[in-house]
């Protein structure tokens, strides 16, 4: 009879979750489905034979749209640059997984900005993914530091990989990119375009809501091994504050503040 209970235990705990509907893994429009399949697609699909539960990785449009994903908890899962996370511990969600290494952003230019300068970019217009990343926000500081603000023109709302093949099609002066998405190019490419490095890096953490089932916070950290984009650990209790957490805090106040309007 212990044994039978044992087994039926065993059952109920593998077995618990309910399975409602798909489990969604909510990204931002950081990447190109392409790249979005090719990080994700191994860890979803590990959660998915884990929970026995169907698992889907959503893409977002546009930056605006994440925007309110995240702050209406639509979904399972949400990956966030480590400076969304500390605006979002309010909102109901928390980190559960956090890279432990992080990702270079390059500025690549029709001109070397090494040989001839910053002074090049004056006057043209910068790809950048969106108002809300911290590739904008790494460009802006390196711009105020340059003494080029006002002085070039943004354009925004592209992806990563977007952004860097529409600068090598030359319709722009200039375009901020993520290191595994300029790593990834010849290196015929990366010497007639030449890139620098900008100087904070920038990292990720996956938030899940504060109510999450235990049975699928533990497929989340096992599977974390999975994804195919930077390492990652389990979130420590105390974040440390990212170099950007009080300027998104103000970007997303300001843009709950405009949609109320």
């Amino acid at each position: 009879m212990k044994i039978i209970n044992i087994v039926i235990l065993l059952f109920y705990t593998q077995h618990s979750y309910a399975c409602n509907k798909p489990i969604t893994i909510q990204v931002g429009a950081f990447l190109s489905s392409t790249f979005i399949q090719q990080y994700w697609m191994d860890f979803a699909l590990d959660i998915e034979k884990q929970m026995g539960c169907p698992v889907k990785v959503q893409a977002s449009s546009s930056y605006k749209q994440y925007l309110d994903i995240l702050i209406s908890g639509q979904g399972d899962l949400f990956f966030v640059p480590n400076h969304y996370v500390q605006a979002l511990l309010n909102k109901g969600l928390a980190p559960i997984i956090k890279s432990s290494n992080d990702a270079q952003v390059y500025i690549i230019s029709q001109q070397s900005i090494y040989k001839n300068g910053p002074e090049v970019l004056i006057d043209g217009t910068i790809l950048v993914p969106g108002l809300y990343t911290r590739a904008y926000l790494e460009l802006k500081r390196w711009l105020k530091i340059n003494h080029l603000e006002n002085k070039v023109k943004f354009d925004f709302n592209h992806s990563h990989d977007a952004a860097t093949l529409l600068m090598l099609e030359g319709k722009y002066s200039a375009a901020v990119v993520l290191g595994s998405i300029y790593n990834k190019l010849p290196q015929s490419i990366k010497s007639k375009y030449p890139a620098i490095k900008l100087k904070n890096k920038s990292g990720a953490s996956v938030l899940i809501k504060n109510n999450t089932d235990n049975v699928l916070a533990s497929a989340i950290l096992t599977a974390r091994s999975k994804i195919n984009f930077l390492t990652w650990d389990k979130a420590p209790l105390s974040l440390a504050k990212d170099p950007f957490s009080d300027t998104f805090s103000k970007q997303l106040d300001q843009y709950i503040a405009n949609k109320s309007k």
